[in-house]
């Protein structure tokens, strides 16, 4: 469990950063607690205190003034200095049921929303770029999250652009277990295919739950995974000696923490 996980993920330079979530145990309570199981979970430890507090402040301070050489109005800019256009990703992963979650996601964002520093969909002009995407994934129930046609962003590999944003799957569900620490000559075809299906239909490929029991191994897994162009490339750690060198040469913006 980290202490300041958004900041421990921003200092690292990840640009997407995934929140497990769940109902509050209090019933009056509203708030959203964070942790990857029930167990874990404590009252201080919240959405709103963890993420969207400190995203929103960050967004107050980076955006404050904002204006170009010519004094003309820039729209945002988002929460890295160095590279301001660049928008960074939450990904809630619903742990809770994802219907009765989901009116408490949507007011817990709102404070983000009336700044207009959330990423949306469009049906008539498309995305309409801010500096947070938020993306649902876990229990999150589809069916209601397309009955809003705007405020679009699901992790579902199925679907495409108009409602979606990650093509996410299990690792070992997608391509089996690896072995002699090695993908084998048929799980580098899947990989190139699944990367390359998900890129023609506008969304980001995704692998989640790799394994995190040798860093020698992740590190194979990692250099495979960048050199066949993964969208988003999830980290748990950065205990491996290779995360950084490929981080700074090859995965320009596709860090997950």
């Amino acid at each position: 469990m980290r202490a300041v996980p958004l900041f421990e993920a921003l200092a690292a330079g990840c640009t997407s950063i995934e929140a497990d979530i769940h109902l509050s145990t209090q019933a009056e309570s509203r708030d959203l607690l964070v942790g990857h199981n029930t167990n874990s979970l404590t009252q201080e430890r919240t959405l709103q205190s963890l993420y969207i507090g400190p995203l929103l402040e960050i967004l107050e301070n980076i955006n404050e003034r904002i204006t170009v050489s010519n004094d003309t109005v820039k729209d945002w800019n988002g929460v890295f200095q160095s590279s301001p256009s660049t928008t960074l990703t939450l990904l809630l992963d619903f742990k809770s049921d994802g219907i009765e979650l989901w009116p408490h996601v949507i007011q817990q964002l709102e404070s983000l929303r009336i700044k207009d520093w959330l990423t949306y969909w469009d049906s008539s002009s498309g995305i309409h770029w801010a500096p947070i995407i938020i993306v649902a994934s876990g229990n999150a129930s589809f069916d209601v999250l397309k009955a809003n046609t705007t405020y679009r962003d699901i992790s579902n590999p199925v679907y495409n652009i108009t409602n979606s944003y990650y093509a996410s799957t299990s690792i070992t569900k997608a391509l089996g277990t690896q072995l002699l620490w090695r993908f084998s000559s048929a799980q580098l075809h899947r990989i190139r295919s699944q990367i390359t299906a998900a890129n023609e239909k506008g969304l980001k490929a995704r692998y989640w739950n790799t394994p995190a029991w040798s860093i020698t191994f992740q590190d194979y897994i990692t250099g495979v995974l960048v050199e066949h162009g993964i969208g988003i490339l999830n980290v748990d750690s950065f205990e491996s000696v290779l995360c950084f060198p490929l981080l700074t040469r090859f995965a320009q913006n596709r860090l997950a923490w």
